[in-house]
């Protein structure tokens, strides 16, 4: 009895430590501009091996013995403790191979920290599919915002405009990327926006423009650091940066066109 025993506590044991070595399942890791937007992995089989230690931790701590004997010697009250301490840790690599508990640096034992990243509502929503974002997103300028812009092309100085021209540039470059960088994570590239869509900088455009574009587009990933997948994730990723996108991608063509009208496409 005692070395049956033992041995099913060993089984558990390497049960719940294979799915650290074992893997089978689906993961992904996206890096955008140095940003880690995707890190999800999903691994089946540790979920399989840990469930398999759990239902044996649990038989070993309810039954009150292994024998199949009415007379068969009682399960000894340590080797239930040790039991009832495996079954808390195959349940937790459940949550971990499931991808609910995160255990950030696997090299460093000392450094170990969990990390939970969302409910196991979401986590189910993701595993089933998420939902793309509308197709219809943008219906373009408003009469009112397209006369403001008009008449800001129209009125303002040339360093004005150009300083203008420039931060609209930046901001609606970077919803473009970061849209489909989300796409590209989340959709396997599809509901992507057309990055050329964005009117280009006049030739005349030099270093000061293209430092405020960059400063612009470095600010705004600092701002608001990039979600993993999820539904809310892919209405604020794609959905409102894509209206964002979209607005300053049409005012900037219409100060583009002003612009060039007023002060012609040289230097």
């Amino acid at each position: 009895m005692t070395r049956t025993l033992w041995l099913r506590l060993g089984a558990i044991l390497l049960l719940l430590l294979l799915p650290f070595v074992m893997f089978m399942g689906e993961s992904s890791r996206v890096v955008d501009n140095g940003r880690v937007i995707v890190d999800r992995s999903i691994n089946y089989l540790g979920i399989l091996l840990a469930a398999v230690g759990l239902f044996m931790a649990a038989t070993t701590i309810f039954r009150r013995s292994l024998e199949d004997r009415l007379d068969g010697e009682p399960t000894p009250r340590p080797a239930r403790l040790f039991a009832a301490l495996l079954a808390l840790l195959c349940a937790g690599q459940v949550a971990i191979q499931f991808d609910v508990v995160r255990i950030r640096d696997r090299q460093d034992a000392i450094a170990l920290w969990y990390d939970v990243h969302g409910s196991v509502s979401e986590r189910i929503a993701l595993w089933r599919g998420l939902q793309p974002p509308p197709a219809d997103i943008w219906p373009g300028l408003s009469q009112e915002s397209a006369e403001e812009y008009r008449t800001i092309g129209e009125n303002d100085s040339e360093p004005e405009l150009r300083r203008l021209m420039a931060i609209s540039h930046g901001v609606a470059r970077v919803q473009v990327e970061r849209h489909n960088a989300y796409a590209d994570a989340c959709f396997d590239g599809r509901h992507r926006l057309p990055e050329m869509a964005i009117p280009p900088m006049p030739p005349r455009f030099g270093a000061t423009e293209m430092n405020l574009i960059a400063l612009v587009r470095e600010t705004n990933y600092n701002r608001s650091p990039p979600q993993r997948c999820s539904n809310a994730a892919t209405a604020a990723e794609m959905t409102e940066r894509a209206q964002e996108a979209s607005l300053f991608r049409d005012g900037l063509a219409l100060l583009t066109e002003a612009y060039l009208r007023r002060f012609g496409p040289g230097p």
